[in-house]
């Protein structure tokens, strides 16, 4: 049977009832870039830096190759899906001093966690943005709650109006406490000036904890 696609509602379960999903993504035609002339000028080259370094640019090819490959991986790395398998990886690398930024590997590693973690990064907003977004994101889910049950589909979790599949500060709660955190946690550990991302997720997790203790005395 055809199954129902919701429009304009949140991402996170409709893959679970749309009848086709793209497997990989399908990226412009490689041939679109080489054929511009500034662009061939620019590779198989070699240049030298201040400090006497000498890098190669690769041919037109290989690089269009490298960065189609990046942009796929870094774009398929903000689904949730795949998020404690690639944060497991990169704690693993740093709690190892195995983290080498010389590698196309590992560069490639730390880009794709710091574009995830920017794409969950409403926790560490200041407060009135991150609350306002939060609202909006909720409302979202409301909105995709509403549409599950006109299909007669069961709604999932967080997304019922009338609170009985799960109350909105402790959704808020727990994304912060064992998605958000963690990964900011391991985000924040190799920038410089990472601490007051750390401070703003702190106070917003603080805040949402005395919210869902508000919600849970009211339920009783």
């Amino acid at each position: 049977r055809k199954l129902p696609e919701f429009v304009g509602a949140n991402s996170a379960r409709l893959s679970t009832y749309r009848a086709r999903r793209p497997k990989t993504l399908q990226p412009p035609d490689p041939k679109a870039f080489t054929a511009r002339a500034p662009y061939r000028g620019l590779t198989g080259m070699s240049y030298k830096t201040q400090d006497g370094q000498t890098f190669h640019l690769p041919n037109r090819g290989v690089l269009v190759n490298e960065f189609r490959k990046s942009v796929i991986d870094f774009v398929l790395g903000t689904d949730m899906v795949s998020h404690f398998e690639s944060l497991a990886h990169f704690e693993k690398l740093i709690n190892t001093d195995a983290l080498d930024l010389s590698t196309l590997e590992h560069r490639r590693v730390l880009l794709k966690i710091a574009l995830h973690f920017a794409d969950v990064s409403n926790p560490a907003k200041p407060a009135n943005v991150s609350r306002e977004w939060s609202r909006r994101v909720q409302e979202e889910f409301y909105v995709q709650g509403d549409k599950e049950a006109e299909q007669g589909l069961p709604v999932s979790p967080f997304m019922a109006r009338d609170g009985s599949k799960g109350r909105p500060a402790k959704c808020q709660r727990g994304f912060i406490d064992f998605i958000v955190m963690p990964l900011g946690k391991a985000v924040c550990s190799q920038l410089n000036n990472g601490n007051h991302i750390r401070l703003l997720l702190d106070a917003n997790l603080e805040y949402w904890k005395e919210a869902e203790a508000t919600e849970n005395l009211l339920a009783e």
